[in-house]
Order: C-alpha cells, then structure tokens, then sequence
C-alpha cells in the first residue's frame, strides 16, 4: 500500500481538507481503545480486578502486586493485535530485619516481563486480518442461522477494526463464506449456508460497516472442515469464514 502521510482529500459537504496523517491517528487510537478495553474484560473475567491496564497502541502495561504477574500476563496475552506485555509491580518489597537501620529508598517499579512476539500489522487489510475469527469461532445450531452470543462478540472486533480500517483504505472488501454440514439435502443446504453468510453481514453493517465492503457467498455443504460422520465434525462445518478479499 502506497504511504498516504502528506496526502490530503477536500471533503465539499464539511468544507474541510482531511490529511492521511489525521486519518491513521485515528484507526491507531481505535485499535488502543479496542485492546485496552479488551484487555480490562480478560483481566476481570480471571477475578484479576487489583492490575490496572494501559495500552499504547498496541502494546500493554499491566500494573498490580508482584505475585500476580503471571496471571495477568497470561489473561491479556489472549487479547488479538497485542504485540507486548509489560508488568511494573506496585508494592514495596517487605524490608528483611537488620539490627542496624538503614535509609529508607523507595524502589521504583520495575518491569518484570515483556514479551514482543510479532510485528506489529503494515497495512489496514493486515490490521483487518490480525482480528477475523478462526473458522471454528462463528458456527451455528443445526439447521439455524441465529448467532450466538460468542460469535457476536467476535464480530464487534471485526466491526470496529474494520471501519476504521475503510478510513484509510477504501477499497478493502471482506468476504464472508456461509457453509453447512452434510444434514438434509444439498438445496436446502445452499439456501441454509446463504442465510448464515447473510446473519453475519447483516449484524456487521447494524454495527456500522458499509454494506458495498461486504460479499456474502453460501457453500452449502462443499467445503467441510471437519468430517460430517460425527457430531463434533458437524458442529465445526456449520460455520461462517471471513477473510479479506484479494485485489
């Protein structure tokens, strides 16, 4: 993707000239706020309330008592985009007894992990890409095309990362794949796929996500992921797979 730093665009119904830099300070504080909020939900779900949370961008400090670092490390880490950890205590280390006195210093808090995995994402479609479910994370009831409360979850991710991604790049489209598994016949099973691509478009564009960004495609029962001979094989190919389109 070219670099757009410098560009400007006149915007004739806000009389305003908009710059490129403006646009990605924006897609970059949204993926903070994402992640931090993200992270304080992980954090709270593992009863991990006492570490407090910051992101920037998309890097995390975590900041409690010593003796939950790990914890909490491992709680945020789940969190999709973060690319590092850092956990500062904040409390003072119990002074051993000494018959002499000795001047009191107030340690600094001091970085007890940091982790740094992976780059962080180059472009909008990779930022996009970084936050799609795995197939397994948008499935269905047999013979539904209902979402669930997880899979709304995952795809309040998708939505938000995903506009502010068309902020900057335009021309970004996500596909999204409707399959079944081998229950019933083949027709009924294309129609079925069809409205289970169309459940997930339909709540994505409720969250703000221009419709004309947005392909739905049904499958039927022609692309399993999983064998259709046991219930837990069916279970993974009621699905719906998001994935960027390519130019």
């Amino acid at each position: 993707m070219a670099d757009l730093r410098g560009v400007k665009w006149w915007v004739p119904a806000l009389g305003l000239v908009v710059t490129a830099t403006a646009v990605t300070a924006g897609f970059a504080h949204t993926i903070e706020h994402q992640i931090e909020s993200q992270a304080t939900v992980a954090l709270h779900k593992a009863s991990l309330d006492v570490v407090a949370v910051d992101a920037s961008y998309r890097s995390l400090t975590l900041t409690g008592p010593p003796n939950y670092s790990g914890l909490a490390t491992r709680a945020v880490w789940a969190v999709r985009l973060v690319t590092s950890v850092v956990y500062l205590s904040n409390v003072e280390p119990t002074p051993e007894p000494s018959a002499t006195p000795t001047p009191t210093v107030t340690p600094q808090p001091t970085p007890t992990i940091t982790l740094s995995p992976s780059p962080s994402p180059t472009t909008p479609a990779e930022a996009v890409e970084a936050v799609l479910p795995e197939p397994q994370s948008v499935t269905f009831a047999v013979d539904s095309a209902e979402l669930d409360s997880a899979s709304l979850q995952a795809l309040d991710t998708v939505a938000t990362v995903m506009i502010a991604a068309l902020e900057i790049d335009p021309t970004l489209r996500l596909s999204i794949a409707g399959h079944t598994d081998s229950v019933l016949s083949a027709d009924y099973n294309q129609t079925l796929s069809e409205k289970r691509a169309a459940s997930v478009r339909d709540y994505l564009v409720s969250k703000g996500v221009p419709a004309d960004a947005l392909v739905a495609v049904g499958y039927g029962e022609s692309r399993p992921i999983a064998t259709n001979e046991t219930e837990a094989g069916r279970a993974a190919n009621r699905r719906v797979d998001l994935n960027i389109l390519e130019d």
